[in-house]
């Protein structure tokens, strides 16, 4: 399966990048990137900070992409943003299935689920459990028994 994985921009985030005083890749969207490549995905990883990317660019980017699933992480101060992309992702790719996963949701999943463009949630450590989700998904079978 195609899998596109997105740190979302933030906009303070964004103007202290452009400064040059904040530069941290996603080492979490690597992590699962890995364990998806193992099982023979294809793993795309797109970080919106570090790329000077703001949403216009991201649709672009996203309908593109043609992924089956497309993964978005979201910390606190970016789970609007996060939101906005899951948002986008339903619109340019209505097939694709939409995956939050991140500091924000797991500890306020009742908070995150009720969103109509996020399918699922991954909570905590997320390698092992979205390549599960993914495999399932792949197979056809059923997500909710994970």
């Amino acid at each position: 399966m195609k899998i596109l994985l997105i740190n979302p921009v933030f906009c303070e985030e964004y103007r202290l990048i452009k400064r040059g005083q904040l530069l941290v890749p996603p080492i979490n969207l690597a992590y699962l990137a890995g364990g998806l490549e193992r099982c023979g995905h294809e793993v795309e990883i797109v970080d919106a900070n570090v790329l000077f990317l703001m949403l216009d660019d991201l649709r672009e980017i996203i309908a593109a992409s043609g992924a089956d699933v497309v993964g978005v992480t979201a910390k606190t101060p970016t789970y609007n943003d996060a939101l906005d992309v899951l948002g986008m992702t339903k619109e340019v790719l209505p097939a694709a299935v939409t995956v939050l996963g991140g500091p924000h949701p797991t500890v306020c999943p009742e908070r995150c689920i009720i969103h109509d463009c996020c399918d699922f949630l991954v909570l905590g450590e997320g390698e092992i459990t979205l390549t599960e989700l993914v495999s399932v998904l792949e197979s056809g079978g059923d997500p909710s028994a994970i």
